[in-house]
């Protein structure tokens, strides 16, 4: 993916899931404020991601932003940095989606739980917990460690 392929997605990610959630600030120009939000949310992503991981990572970011917003104004550009930089460290290399093998957040914390990584306690007992066993993505071999 070139870095056109990649300003596009992020620019389309910008105007459909968060210009259309949050205003922009009283008086700062929008054109600018949104260029300077997808520079520093590209700046932020390590390259060489494919498109689908992209993708995955915008979704991500625009959670988190949504989750620590404070108001309804569109975050500062420094945000948008520390959510993509947040989502991507919290990605090990590894998980990347497959035809096969839709990336979602019970694979990442299987994947985790395997290697012994840290995980949230919501994963290691009930609903989800239950959820990662039914799909067979983790045994109660791999459940064990973490009750040590």
């Amino acid at each position: 993916m070139n870095f056109d392929q990649r300003i596009a997605i992020i620019t389309n990610w910008f105007k459909s899931d968060i210009a259309t959630r949050f205003n922009a600030p009283v008086g700062v120009d929008p054109k600018i404020m949104a260029s300077d939000c997808i520079e520093i949310t590209n700046n932020s992503i390590p390259s060489g991601v494919t498109p689908e991981r992209l993708r995955y990572i915008l979704d991500e970011t625009k959670k988190t932003l949504v989750r620590n917003a404070k108001t309804r104004t569109i975050p500062i550009a420094k945000d948008f940095s520390i959510a993509a930089q947040e989502v991507s460290k919290r990605m090990s290399p590894d998980e990347k989606p497959t035809q096969s093998e839709p990336l979602d957040e019970l694979t990442i914390n299987a994947r985790r739980i395997k290697a012994r990584q840290p995980v949230s306690e919501s994963y290691l007992r009930g609903n989800l917990l239950q959820e990662l066993l039914n799909r067979k993505l983790v045994d109660e071999i791999d459940i064990a460690a973490y009750k040590q």
